[in-house]
């Protein structure tokens, strides 16, 4: 895994991927710069000085909304469209919905 300071590029067996996040590196709060240590009774037995960084993610929607999202909703739009043929026609009805589970499976 790689932080390039903007996303995270996900190394593996010679491939690359772009993982939908922005990174942010933080440093640590002065509370969390100090460990202690606690017994059973929850005394202070010791004190450690400890370094380090956060890393905070931000997952971007973007892609998600118009990839996953929008062309769901207009499946569901469609889908209601098949009430409005008539009860008689049931091949059309069938087609439609037929055509709906293809593309639905394709972009899944």
């Amino acid at each position: 895994m790689v932080l390039d300071g903007r996303h995270v590029l996900l190394r593996y067996r010679g491939q690359e991927r772009r993982l939908q996040y922005q990174t942010r590196l933080v440093e640590l709060d002065e509370d969390e710069k100090i460990y202690q240590s606690k017994d059973r009774e929850g005394k202070v037995t010791e004190e450690y000085s400890t370094t380090g960084f956060k890393v905070k993610l931000k997952r971007e929607y973007g892609d998600y909304l118009v990839l996953k999202y929008f062309p769901a909703a207009l499946m569901v739009i469609v889908s209601f469209l098949c009430y409005l043929i008539k009860q008689k026609e049931m091949l059309a009805r069938m087609g439609l919905l037929v055509t709906l589970d293809l593309i639905e499976v394709d972009i899944m």
